[in-house]
């Protein structure tokens, strides 16, 4: 269960400016700056999508960096050390500036790309981005010292904002009317300006009486202070940010690969998932079980169907879909995890294993994929993990919903199930006899009878009316029904996702995967000498 604290007045009134001004331009920095080296090293390193899903792996990595700095140094260190260490790193941070990568960093020869893209970024930015990094969760905790008794989690949601802003305004602003050299001016002003909000910070903690500091410290550990969180729950702390990268990343590999590998690109998906960070985090009201649970079960289906047409489907309709899944997968993700949030005393691990799910994700998805696959399959298995995630945060959540609503949301998503069911059926003749188990008369007759819909649905209610019968008098479990259906969903969802990934290189001579993207070579006419050709596919391109 989360921690909902009530308002009161904070002990510093006038401090909330300060701390609001220092997060808020913290994140803005640290989300412009992405999609700025992006544009820098991009085309030294060929155009690839390898190229933004290695630099996220980077900022992830950072970020747990900068999260594991501000949670020892509050956890360990004195409020006035704090300010000391804090002010002198950020100083040193001042003296790297600009954030202009190097000539001599250009990829040469026999090295991996991966790795030079991660040693460029340390050294260019690597000192900035870890304070910037840690902004958010070292900042609520000054605040949360300074004025004990009110809720740190509203900068939470501002810094998101200052994000969002960031990643929206470069497309359309910063990358069209500014060099990149005036635009790392300009980030490099910024971080001077995000110095003087956390002196103005630091000047306020450093000025509370020691007995002040004391009682905002302490405040928390009194009364109704809870004990720490269930190590069920610091899992799904770490597993729902994971999941959530996980399908950011392969969201982003999957349009970049069908379509350009363009910032706007990368500024899409990553702008949705702040975006439900920002929602998720200002208020409970705005994430319901009820509505996202049909949403999301929805848009699985949906990104089932783009997966399986692939590069048949229409690009705007490949992007719409692949947004609307991960605005929905993420919001579950970011709904769970602030119904989760704990009391503010527990405040920097929450945040430390947040960041350490994304890294987590960003890991997967950058180094464990293209060593592992032969294919962009991160992202049938984020769509997977997202299915079983849902299912474990409903079975996890029986008390989040009247049982009326559960009885609503079984029905709702067992009709969704059987049309679903009609659909596949109607479409199975074909995968049945390309698997050799009907002949092509027997398939042709198998579409004909699975495209004749009252069949299923006939099927549907005999078993729903069959149910009904053996149960009468007795009452029904509808919470259970709900995770039950999900279940089969998630059992369904795997079987069709496990034959995608089984038939992504089938007909292929070879096919492999490296930091440029998939590169797959077919035979044509083998058994015509004169039109006998072979062609070299790399993604939607089609080589001679």
């Amino acid at each position: 269960m989360g921690f909902s604290a009530e308002s009161a007045l904070p002990h510093n009134p006038d401090s909330m400016p300060a701390f609001a001004l220092a997060i808020f331009t913290g994140a803005f920095l640290l989300f412009q700056v992405q999609p700025l080296i992006g544009k820098y090293i991009l085309p030294w390193f060929g155009g690839s999508p390898g190229v933004w899903t290695t630099c996220m792996l980077f900022f992830q990595v950072l970020l747990l960096g900068g999260y594991a700095y501000a949670h020892t140094l509050s956890r360990h260190f004195k409020p006035r050390t704090q300010v000391i260490v804090h002010l002198t790193l950020l100083a040193a941070a001042l003296a790297t500036l600009p954030i202009v990568p190097a000539e001599s960093w250009k990829p040469v020869a026999d090295t991996d790309p991966v790795w030079r893209i991660l040693a460029l970024l340390a050294a260019t930015l690597g000192l900035p981005y870890l304070v910037l990094a840690a902004t958010g969760p070292l900042m609520q905790e000054w605040f949360r010292r300074g004025s004990p008794g009110v809720s740190p989690y509203r900068l939470y949601a501002l810094s998101n904002v200052g994000s969002l802003l960031a990643l929206v305004s470069y497309p359309f602003f910063f990358e069209t009317v500014l060099s990149r050299q005036e635009q790392a001016r300009f980030w490099s002003w910024g971080l001077v300006i995000y110095a003087v909000a956390c002196v103005w910070c630091g000047r306020r903690v450093w000025r509370l009486p020691e007995e002040e500091v004391a009682k905002g410290a302490s405040s928390t550990a009194r009364e109704d202070a809870p004990t720490a969180p269930a190590w069920s729950e610091r899992l799904l702390w770490v597993a729902l940010p994971a999941c959530a990268s996980v399908l950011l990343l392969a969201v982003t590999n999957k349009m970049c690969q069908d379509v350009a590998v363009i910032p706007f690109l990368w500024v899409l998906p990553l702008a949705i998932y702040l975006l439900t960070f920002i929602i998720a985090f200002d208020s409970p009201r705005w994430y319901s079980t009820f509505y996202y649970t049909i949403a999301l079960a929805a848009a699985l289906g949906a990104g089932c169907v783009a997966l399986h047409e692939g590069a048949d489907m229409d690009i705007l309709r490949q992007v719409a879909i692949y947004s609307v899944l991960l605005f929905t997968g993420c919001m579950v993700c970011h709904g769970e995890l602030y119904r989760l949030r704990p009391h503010p005393r527990h405040l920097t691990s929450f945040y430390l294993l947040i960041s350490a799910g994304g890294a987590v994700g960003g890991l997967f998805v950058a180094l464990v994929a293209p060593a592992v696959f032969d294919n962009f399959h991160e992202t049938h298995l984020g769509f997977l993990l997202t299915a079983v995630l849902l299912a474990l945060v409903v079975w996890r959540g029986r008390g989040a919903m009247t049982e009326g609503s559960w009885r609503l949301l079984a029905v709702i998503l067992a009709l969704g199930g059987v049309w679903g069911l009609q659909l596949a059926a109607a479409g199975s003749g074909s995968w049945l006899r390309g698997e050799g188990w009907l002949s092509p008369s027997a398939s042709f007759a198998w579409d004909d009878f699975a495209r004749k819909g009252w069949v299923v649905w006939a099927l549907a209610g005999g078993i729903v009316l069959g149910v009904g019968f053996f149960r009468r008098g007795k009452s029904w479990n509808w919470h259970g029904s709900v995770c039950g259906i999900l279940a089969v969903g998630t059992v369904a969802l795997a079987f069709s996702l496990g034959l995608q990934i089984r038939n992504s290189s089938r007909g292929a001579v070879v096919s492999g995967r490296n930091f440029y993207g998939v590169l797959s070579v077919f035979e044509y006419e083998k058994d015509n000498p004169l039109s006998h050709h072979y062609v070299l596919q790399h993604g939607r391109i089609t080589h001679g």
